[in-house]
Formats: structure tokens, C-alpha cells, sequence
């Protein structure tokens, strides 16, 4: 499975809890743990409003724009982050890796650790890792989370795709339609920028 630097995720670290909500049986703590996109908060403010509405959308010409999943651009990132520190919300950083050929990111790669592979949705929700909290058979991939939630091997993470796609085939968890990827993710350092 060959990985692209997909780019950054920032998330406001402040508010997390413990252990997320939604799940019974894991401490999850990988890339839906947090509040994306922090600056959402404070859109009432018209400079916010434009620097999240960058984050989000990248124009394709004046009449059409993609939704983006990840930041790749690093002025917009280094934007963002002084954005966040105006306010003081404390942030965390998480890089991307995955099998998607897009949204790649074309700088020096920063100081990081790597915490895991997760197999969730683009856009990023919580649906999978709620299957795998809940889901009886799914038992024997919990055993396998390391202290974030995330399987440590690559091999763990396609051993739960291969049988979440079986039984998301049959129509016992899931909910609709869903494209789903194997994630690597890596912590970077807090003293980022």
C-alpha cells in the first residue's frame, strides 16, 4: 500500500476528554478525538470566517470549489496556527498519511511521532471507530489498539478493514454510503510553530 503525505489536521486540544463519548470498550484518542478545525468557534469574526472558509475550500475557478480534508498549503497552516494563538486555543497537530493521491503536502516534514493506522471515513467521522467500540466480532481488533485507540502495524489495520468490509457488506453496521481509508497518523510535536 504505497502512503502519500496527505497533509495536516489541526484540531483544538483544550475541551478533549478522556476518553470520547461515543465509545464504550477503547480510550480513543486518534483523529476524530478532537474538535477539528477550532477556529469555527470564533466565526463571527469576518477574519476567521475567511481563514476557515481556506481551510475548507479550495477554489477551482470562480464558480466551483472542492471540499478538503486536510491542510497542504504550509503558509495557510502557519496562518491558522497564529490565528488559534491570538485566541488561545491550544491546539494539536496531526500528519496524514494514507493510499489517497490528493491534497499532498510539499514542505519539510516536522518533528513528529508516529501514534498509529486507523481505517475511518473521508470526510473524517466517527461511524467505524463506533462499529469497532460496538460491535461484538470486532472483539479480537480491540485487543489490538495500542493507548490511542489506533492499530501499531499496518497489517492489524488491513486485518480490520478486510472484516469491516465484509460486515458493512451485509448491512449490519455502517450507515450508507462510505468511503473509507487506512490512515497513518503521526503526532507532531506541540512546539510546532
Amino acid at each position: 500500500m504505497e502512503l502519500y503525505k496527505n497533509g495536516f489536521i489541526v484540531q483544538q486540544s483544550n475541551f478533549v476528554m478522556p476518553c470520547m463519548k461515543f465509545t464504550k470498550n477503547i480510550c480513543y484518542k486518534g483523529i476524530s478525538a478532537y474538535s477539528d478545525y477550532p477556529l469555527y468557534d470564533y466565526i463571527n469574526d469576518k477574519e476567521c470566517e475567511a481563514l476557515q472558509n481556506e481551510i475548507w475550500y479550495k477554489k477551482i475557478d470562480n464558480k466551483y470549489s472542492i471540499q478538503l480534508n486536510f491542510i497542504t498549503n504550509p503558509n495557510l497552516l502557519y496562518r491558522y496556527i497564529k490565528m488559534c494563538k491570538k485566541y488561545n486555543i491550544q491546539l494539536r497537530y496531526l500528519f496524514i498519511e494514507s493510499d489517497i493521491d490528493s491534497e499532498i503536502w510539499n514542505a519539510p516534514i516536522p518533528d513528529m511521532n508516529f501514534i498509529g493506522y486507523e481505517y475511518c471515513e473521508i470526510p473524517f467521522d466517527s461511524q467505524v471507530i463506533s462499529d469497532l467500540d460496538t460491535h461484538e466480532p470486532f472483539q479480537k481488533h480491540r485487543d489490538k489498539l495500542n493507548k490511542y485507540g489506533l492499530f501499531s502495524t499496518l497489517d492489524d489495520a488491513k486485518s480490520f478493514k478486510f472484516d469491516y468490509d465484509n460486515e458493512f457488506a451485509t448491512g449490519i453496521i455502517g450507515d450508507g454510503e462510505m468511503e473509507t481509508h487506512i490512515f497513518r497518523v503521526s503526532k507532531v510535536n506541540s512546539n510546532y510553530h
